[in-house]
């Protein structure tokens, strides 16, 4: 087995991941995830400004993220005790999951 580096601390790969989640899934799946982005109407948006180069993060900003973060493992069903590389680590666990 393949030691992981633990990416899941990095704040940089959660902001990426819920950007990357945010963009493949709002036009697919309209409707499934309205509560999530509904809760998670600011850290969305700050992870998109932020990973676009747009802003920069304060430590309330942080929080932010981290709290939505933690509500995109929830919603995509996946374990919150793995380190995940990164989004696509995150899909392809989730897909996993879902073919079980």
């Amino acid at each position: 087995m393949k030691k992981r580096e633990r990416n899941i601390v990095d704040i940089d790969k959660k902001i990426e991941a819920i950007a990357e989640f945010s963009s493949s899934y709002t036009s697919i799946h309209s409707g499934l995830y309205d509560d999530f982005y509904e809760y998670n109407d600011l850290g969305i948006p700050l992870a998109i400004a932020v990973n676009a180069n747009l802003a920069t993060l304060n430590d309330e900003g942080v929080k932010i993220i981290e709290d939505t973060f933690i509500e995109l493992i929830k919603v995509m069903d996946l374990d919150p005790r793995i380190d995940y590389l990164d989004y696509d680590d995150m899909l392809e666990k989730s897909t996993e999951k879902d073919q079980e």
